[in-house]
């Protein structure tokens, strides 16, 4: 009669002990799933926080796009405008020559006439 009850002793250990493995099994799930929605949450605001500094480097490299298009369109300006005043120097260094030149064609002419 002892074996009877020593088998009955050990399957009330079993079913402890299995009920013990069972409650153990629902908290490690349950652990799991809490870390998973823990990452879960880590990972959303980890996109969200690298959206907004792309957009803020995007926002930045746009701005220093504008500000060099609007150097090289002041430079060129510049430049157009430094060749347009070469242009009308030597424009009207030209037109003093042509008119001293003249002026010497016509001296010379007078001269030649009251020589003849």
């Amino acid at each position: 009669q002892a074996e009877p009850e020593a088998l009955m002793e050990e399957v009330e250990l079993l079913r402890e002990s299995n009920a013990m493995v069972g409650r153990l099994q629902q908290k490690t799930l349950a652990d799991l799933e809490a870390t998973k929605a823990k990452a879960d949450e880590e990972i959303a605001l980890l996109k969200q926080n690298t959206l907004k500094e792309l957009e803020s480097t995007k926002a930045q490299a746009e701005r220093r796009v504008e500000t060099v298009r609007q150097a090289a369109a002041s430079d060129l300006s510049a430049a157009r405008a430094e060749a347009r005043s070469q242009v009308d120097s030597v424009k009207t260094r030209a037109e003093a020559e042509v008119r001293a030149t003249r002026e010497r064609a016509a001296a010379a002419a007078l001269n030649a006439r009251s020589l003849a």
